[in-house]
C-alpha cells in the first residue's frame, strides 16, 4: 500500500541525513580563507540543488491524476516521491484516485553497489554525475471511488535520459566554472584580509607601541582604538576610506562574479529522452509514449519546458481502435517568492502549462493547467492544480479538474537538514 512505502522511504532519509555532510569544508582547508573560500562554493552550490527547476518530483505526466502536463529533463539526485490526494481533488469525468509515486536516479543504486554515502561531498564529485543523467519512476493509480471498476486503476512507468547539458554542480562541464569562482574568491579573500592589516599599519603610525603585534591587540580595547581615532585628520580618513574602497570594489566583483555562476549553472539549457508506458489494471487502454524533453532558463527566476512526444494508445476492448498521438507541450516555470538569506530556497512557484494532442482515429485533445506550488521546506513541495481538458473520449464533452499532491525530493531534503 502507498502508506507503508511512503514510510519506508521517510525513514530512508531520515536515517540519510545523521550522515549527511554539509561540505567537506574542515577535511579540504589548510587555511582561514580557504575555509571560508570553501563555505562560500558550498553555499553557491547548495543553492542551485535546492532551486533548480528542471528536477521532476511529482508524478509523471501520464498518470491518470498527474498535476503536471510537462515531464522535466531530470529525475531526482537520489529519491523523490509524492502522493495525490484523491480527498482533495475536484469531481470531474476523469475519476479520482490515489497516485503514489517514487523517483529513482541510478546514482542511487551506483552508490548503494559501492556502499557510498550518496550526500557525502567527496563521492558525488568522484565523476559520479553520469550516474545521475538516468532515472526511473513509478505511478500506482488506485480507484477512490468503492463503486469504481478495478479497469479505473493503473501502473505508470517511466525512464529520463539526459542527453546534453547538464545542471549538475558535480558534472565536468560545471566544475570549471567553480574552479574559477575559486580563483576569484582567492585573490578577493586576500584584498579582504590584508585591508585590516593595511589600516593597522597606516593607524600605528600614531602609536607609541612599537610592536605591531601588542598594537594589534591594543586596538581590540575600545579606550586605546578611541584614543587613535581621535587622531585622526580628515586627510587620514579620506585615505582609510580609500584603502576600504580599494577592497569593497573587489567584494562587489565576486558577489556579481556568484551571482553569474549560479545563474548560468540553473538557467544551462537541458536535452533528454524519455520513455512512459501506463499499463491499465482492466480493459481502458495503455498507453506507450516516446518524446523528448528540453529545460532552458529564460530569465531570472523563470524556466521554460517543452515536451514533443510520440503517444501509441493501445486500445483493449472490441471494437475500440488504436491511435497515434502527436503531442506538444509547453509550460513556463516562475519562481515567484524565495528567501532573502543565502542560499536562496523556493517558497511559491507559478507554473502555466498548455498541451495539444493530434491523432488518428479522433479529435484533437487540448490541455491548459495553472498551478501554484507552496514550498514549506526544502524539498517539499504542495503542488495545487487546475487542469481543463478540452475533451474527454469516453464523454465527449470538456472537463476541468483540480488536483493536490504531496511531492518530496529526498536530496534536498537532506541537504536542507545538514546545513
Amino acid at each position: 500500500m502507498p502508506k507503508k512505502h511512503f514510510i519506508i522511504l521517510l525513514l530512508i532519509v531520515l536515517l540519510f541525513h545523521k550522515v549527511t555532510f554539509a561540505d567537506n569544508c574542515r577535511q579540504t582547508s589548510a587555511s582561514l580563507s580557504q575555509y571560508v573560500n570553501c563555505k562560500v562554493l558550498a553555499i553557491a552550490t547548495l543553492e542551485i540543488q535546492e532551486t533548480d527547476p528542471s528536477r521532476q518530483s511529482e508524478a509523471n505526466s501520464a498518470a491518470a491524476n498527474s498535476t503536471t502536463l510537462a515531464d522535466r529533463s531530470t529525475g531526482p539526485d537520489f529519491i523523490s516521491t509524492s502522493l495525490a490526494f484523491p480527498g482533495l481533488a475536484s469531481k470531474s469525468s476523469v475519476p479520482n484516485s490515489t497516485d503514489y509515486s517514487i523517483g529513482v536516479s541510478l546514482y542511487a543504486f551506483y552508490s548503494l553497489l559501492r556502499t557510498k554515502n550518496p550526500f557525502d561531498p567527496d563521492f558525488y564529485n568522484e565523476n559520479t554525475s553520469r550516474w545521475r543523467r538516468f532515472s526511473v519512476n513509478f505511478v500506482d493509480s488506485y480507484p477512490a471511488d468503492k463503486t469504481s471498476t478495478i479497469s479505473s486503476g493503473s501502473r505508470t512507468y517511466g525512464a529520463t535520459f539526459l542527453l546534453h547539458g547538464s545542471r549538475d554542480v558535480g558534472d565536468p562541464s560545471n566544475k570549471g566554472k567553480f574552479v574559477k569562482l575559486s580563483q576569484q574568491m582567492g585573490a578577493v579573500s586576500g584584498d579582504f584580509a590584508s585591508i585590516y592589516h593595511e589600516i593597522l599599519s597606516y593607524l600605528s603610525k600614531y602609536s607609541p607601541e612599537k610592536d605591531f603585534g601588542k598594537f594589534i591587540d591594543a586596538m581590540e580595547n575600545p579606550d586605546s582604538f578611541r584614543a587613535i581615532v581621535n587622531r585622526l585628520s580628515t586627510q587620514d580618513e579620506k585615505q582609510i576610506e580609500r584603502i576600504i574602497g580599494n577592497s569593497i570594489t573587489s567584494q562587489i566583483i565576486l558577489m556579481n562574479m556568484i551571482s553569474r555562476v549560479v545563474a548560468n549553472v540553473k538557467q544551462a539549457p537541458q536535452f533528454s529522452a524519455l520513455f512512459t508506458s501506463r499499463i491499465s489494471k482492466g480493459s481502458s487502454p495503455n498507453l506507450y509514449r516516446f518524446g523528448f524533453v528540453y529545460d532552458s532558463g529564460l530569465i531570472a527566476h523563470l524556466n521554460s519546458t517543452t515536451n514533443l512526444s510520440y503517444d501509441f494508445l493501445n486500445a483493449q476492448q472490441t471494437g475500440s481502435r488504436d491511435r497515434h498521438i502527436f503531442r506538444l507541450v509547453q509550460q513556463f516555470q516562475y519562481a515567484a517568492l524565495s528567501t532573502n538569506n543565502l542560499p536562496k530556497r523556493t517558497i511559491i512557484t507559478l507554473t502555466g502549462s498548455g498541451e495539444g494532442d493530434w491523432g488518428s482515429n479522433g479529435a484533437p485533445v487540448y490541455r491548459a493547467n495553472a498551478k501554484l506550488t507552496p514550498s514549506p521546506m526544502a524539498g517539499v513541495d504542495l503542488p495545487l492544480s487546475f487542469t481543463y481538458t478540452s475533451l474527454i473520449p469516453s464523454t465527449r464533452k470538456s472537463d476541468v479538474k483540480f488536483q493536490a499532491a504531496l511531492a518530496f525530493d529526498f536530496s534536498k531534503i537532506a541537504h536542507a537538514l545538514a546545513h
